[in-house]
C-alpha cells in the first residue's frame, strides 16, 4: 500500500499508475495528488522501483526513488510537482480489519525536499510481505 503526504496539507487523495520499465526488474510509477473536492491533480510525482528476486520468483529486496523535476520541454521520466512531499510504502491492508498493525515493519519513505529528490530507499519485500501469500511464487 502506498500513502502520500504533502507538506502543509497532510494526507491527500491520489490517483496513480504502476507500469513496467524497459528492464523486467524495473517498474515506474506516477502519482497524481489532489484534494477531494477540487478533483484536479496538483502535478505528477514520477518514480522508479527496482526489484530483486530469487530464481524461484520470490521477491527479496528493492529500491525506490522519486525521479527529478522535469526540465523545460521534458514530459516523461520526471516529476512535475515542485513542493515538499513524502510517499510511503507500508505492509498490505486487508478487508475487514478496522486497524492496521504496521508495528513490526518500518515503512519505507521516499520524498522530495527543498533541494530536490531524496536518495533512493531500500525496501525489504520479504519482511513486508511475510504475513501474506503475495510473495509465494505460483509454481
Amino acid at each position: 500500500m502506498i500513502r502520500y503526504w504533502v507538506a502543509g496539507f497532510g494526507l491527500l487523495d491520489w490517483k496513480g499508475a504502476i507500469f513496467r520499465g524497459t528492464d523486467p526488474y524495473t517498474y515506474r510509477f506516477n502519482i497524481f495528488p489532489f484534494e477531494g473536492a477540487r478533483n484536479t491533480p496538483w502535478g505528477r510525482v514520477a518514480g522508479e522501483i527496482q526489484l530483486s528476486w530469487t530464481p524461484e520468483g520470490k521477491l527479496t529486496t528493492g529500491t525506490w526513488r522519486v525521479l527529478p523535476l522535469c526540465i523545460q520541454g521534458q514530459e516523461l521520466g520526471c516529476t512535475t510537482l515542485n513542493t515538499s512531499f513524502a510517499v510511503s510504502m507500508i505492509t498490505p491492508v486487508f478487508g475487514g480489519v478496522e486497524q492496521h498493525d504496521n508495528s513490526d515493519y518500518d515503512r519505507t519513505v521516499i520524498g522530495f525536499g527543498e533541494t530536490g529528490p531524496e536518495p533512493a530507499v531500500t525496501v525489504d519485500f520479504e519482511k513486508m510481505l511475510s504475513k501474506t501469500t503475495w510473495n509465494t511464487p505460483p509454481f
